[in-house]
């Protein structure tokens, strides 16, 4: 775990984001893109969206150039900025369905769309609203059934609010969950790799449910073993 954090601080794609924003971006991420309480999209899995993460990493998470604002690190509702965040990561995930349609107009990238449709005259929200559009407007002829399409505005932005609700949800279980841990400074380290602090750490984790148990580790890693 330690190791895969560090390859995440020195990625030069996520060199935008700040290293103590990282473990709730990876977290949100895999929540917003569909888990055990929040729907999925249609043919679009964890890989696609991370590698679409990757490679738009400035654009969804950090830019502020040409208005485009957001952190996906945010877990309160009512911070628009973190739902501008979400957008971008959608219409970019989306946008590898339709790019073809945008070639007469010579833009090959999401950003590029967004600096077209761009006005200083509308608010953060109603540019990222034309631009998704855009995006909508140009899946239409290009997937084979509805099931397949960009949802609307509106529904991406109940899909937000219930992420977000799940994200606080597992916190608030998190910081309940009845944990012990045990520390043993005289175990070797070499028992568990190199990566790990010196001593053993042991975790005694009741009434977290199974799918709560990754964030739970994840997110003690982080704080304690990093």
């Amino acid at each position: 775990m330690n190791r895969f954090i560090r390859c995440l601080e020195s990625d030069p794609d996520l060199h935008s984001i700040e290293k103590d924003d990282l473990p709730l971006i990876i977290q949100n991420l895999f929540i917003l893109t569909g888990c055990d309480y929040v729907s999925f999209f249609k043919d679009h899995g964890k890989t696609s969206f991370f590698k679409t993460f990757f490679k738009y990493t400035e654009f969804i998470t950090s830019s502020v150039e040409n208005n485009v604002i957001g952190k996906l690190s945010l877990t309160n509702s009512d911070d628009i900025s973190s739902f501008l965040s979400f957008i971008c990561l959608i219409g970019c995930e989306y946008w590898r369905k339709c790019a073809s349609a945008f070639l007469r107009e010579k833009l090959e990238t999401p950003e590029q769309l967004y600096r077209t449709v761009y006005s200083s005259n509308l608010s953060p929200k109603e540019n990222h609203i034309a631009w998704i559009s855009k995006i909508r407007e140009a899946l239409y002829s290009r997937v084979p059934s509805e099931e397949f399409y960009l949802p609307s505005f509106d529904a991406l932005f109940l899909h937000w609010k219930r992420s977000y609700w799940v994200c606080n949800t597992e916190e608030t279980e998190e910081n309940t969950a009845e944990t012990q841990v045990l520390y043993n400074s005289e175990s070797d380290a070499s028992d568990f790799g190199d990566d790990t602090m010196d001593g053993s750490v042991f975790f005694e984790l009741q009434n977290v449910d199974d799918d709560d148990l990754e964030n739970i580790i994840f997110n003690f890693q982080y704080q304690h073993l990093a």
